[in-house]
């Protein structure tokens, strides 16, 4: 029987705050010397870093990776659906079209920036990240564990590349494809998710053997895991189209000559007075 105990003790995870200050420094300088941030831009970007920070270290991480698969999967969520749209909201067109400047740079994220190969490519990768030897051998190995996260990251900044890119070097989507791209990304995690609500057993032995904390079974942990999956992706998922539709819709009205909704539903002008 597994033995409750509290949080783990305080780490202060220096390699995350190293990572943290030069992606920092490095921001500061390239939207000083390359391209200039708006403050909007700026606070996108630092909001994204903070974000990133605050599930990285103590005690999120240590709980994820030491106690509940749950909080695993929330930091997981906040890594690839949450924080990097943020931190490309952050990124001025002009640093981004400098960043993929060369030749071979730019075949390489163009490549990983089509809708297709973004949209299959993170999608594999999550659901390889879920597989028991991967998810047990990541939460025993921090190099192993760094690598999941910097691999879903990466491919996750790719994943949303091609709904919030502006700069012409790189793969862009029209509202319509956007709103089909991020609702078929929020369906793909569903055989994920009911293999985790559905399972019988906890399926990862690391978490099954694992102190408990505030009295959650192993296999309560790996349900409550496979809710806060499918509730966070679902509701962010739900905003963005939202946000991408209603910004389509602002556009269309803008420009009613251009307006591809049909007739019926358009916008009518106003009627003129009568005199």
């Amino acid at each position: 029987m597994n033995v409750e105990v509290g949080t783990p003790g305080f780490s202060p995870h220096a390699d995350v705050v190293f990572v943290l200050l030069a992606a920092g420094l490095g921001y500061w300088w390239a939207t000083t010397r390359i391209a200039p941030a708006s403050r909007r831009q700026r606070m996108w970007f630092l909001s994204g870093l903070l974000l990133v920070g605050a599930f990285s270290s103590w005690p999120v991480h240590d709980i994820g990776e030491d106690r509940l698969y749950a909080v695993h999967m929330v930091q997981h969520v906040v890594f690839t659906f949450i924080a990097p749209p943020m931190l490309l909201l952050g990124m001025p067109t002009r640093l981004v079209s400098w960043l993929v400047d060369r030749p071979a740079v730019r075949a390489v994220v163009r490549t990983c920036t089509r809708p297709l190969v973004a949209l299959v490519g993170f999608n594999l990768l999550v659901g390889l990240s879920h597989v028991r030897a991967v998810v047990d051998g990541a939460t025993t190995s921090a190099p192993l564990h760094f690598g999941v996260h910097l691999v879903l990251f990466s491919s996750a900044l790719c994943l949303w590349s091609p709904v919030l890119n502006r700069a012409p070097e790189l793969p862009r989507m029209r509202s319509t494809g956007k709103m089909l791209y991020l609702m078929a990304n929020g369906f793909l995690p569903v055989p994920i998710v009911a293999a985790l609500a559905l399972a019988g057993t906890p399926i990862y032995r690391r978490y099954e053997s694992a102190p408990r904390l505030w009295g959650l079974s192993a296999l309560d942990d790996q349900q409550l895991a496979a809710g806060a999956m499918w509730m966070l992706e679902s509701f962010w998922t739900i905003g963005a189209v939202m946000i991408v539709f209603f910004d389509w819709w602002r556009s269309e009205q803008r420009n009613p000559a251009t307006a591809s909704l049909p007739e019926h539903i358009r916008r009518r002008p106003a009627a003129p007075a009568q005199s």
